[in-house]
């Protein structure tokens, strides 16, 4: 019984080695293996086939053998190399054209995103008038000027308006402005650009504007005030072109 049990336990395939162990040594036959024999199979059948590929090939040559001695083949076959030749050239000239519109559109990005981060300008208009800042008295012109103060200067760079602290001061000329300031003997003080021209409008009071802002002709910037070398409330104007001080009144239109 335990007999029967191991021998029922045993797998088919020991059964079947087993059964072929027998069969080999009953019949006198060695057993060889499969996979070797299967390997030499294969080995031996794809010998077969090159060897009878070039029989073929033998045959085919000799059967055309005025052919392949012929001018004809040596033409064909430079035909043919130059065939190849010409492909490779146009291989290459199509890797080039891929690599140069690569190129260029790699260009024409950077060139697009420097423009974006680039800042534009401001336009700046051509006023070719000013026109007064301050409705008021003149108290003193441009030029040479006596005086008994001795903070007051002798060579004047601009042209005084009086007026009342808070009086509303007005840009004389559209532009940008370049400077706002509180320091030195103009007191609280802007300048506004316009090209090469630049107006300054100093003691004020307050200042309505920051610098980089862009303002037009007639707009509040500022109050009349008390502010750096000053005898009573005024305003200080100039206009210069380059550093160079020019005569307020030969450029402000007159009413």
């Amino acid at each position: 019984m335990e007999r029967n049990e191991k021998f029922m336990a045993v797998s088919e395939a020991e059964k079947i080695r087993k059964a072929e162990e027998i069969y080999y040594r009953r019949n006198g036959i060695k057993p060889e293996n499969k996979e070797k024999k299967r390997k030499s199979f294969l080995g031996g059948f794809i010998k077969n086939l090159f060897m009878i590929a070039i029989i073929i090939g033998i045959i085919y040559v000799y059967e055309n053998k005025a052919y392949f001695t012929s001018d004809t083949f040596k033409n064909d076959v430079k035909a043919v190399l130059n065939t190849e030749i010409n492909l490779k050239e146009f291989w290459n000239k199509i890797t080039n054209n891929n690599q140069k519109q690569k190129e260029n559109e790699e260009v024409q990005t950077v060139l697009k995103e420097e423009v974006k981060e680039t800042p534009q300008p401001v336009k700046e208009e051509s006023t070719s008038t000013y026109i007064m800042p301050l409705n008021g008295i003149l108290t003193s012109n441009f030029g040479y000027r006596t005086s008994d103060n001795p903070n007051v200067e002798g060579n004047h760079t601009g042209i005084d308006i009086a007026g009342n602290v808070g009086d509303k001061i007005v840009a004389s000329s559209y532009g940008k402005v370049v400077e706002v300031s509180g320091e030195g003997g103009y007191g609280n003080h802007l300048k506004i650009a316009n090209g090469e021209m630049i107006t300054l409008y100093a003691h004020c009071n307050q200042i309505y504007v920051d610098e980089g802002d862009v303002v037009t002709q007639g707009q509040e910037i500022a109050e009349v005030g008390l502010t750096g070398n000053t005898t009573g409330p005024h305003l200080h104007f100039e206009i210069r072109k380059n550093d160079e001080y020019l005569n307020p009144l030969e450029y402000v239109e007159q009413n």
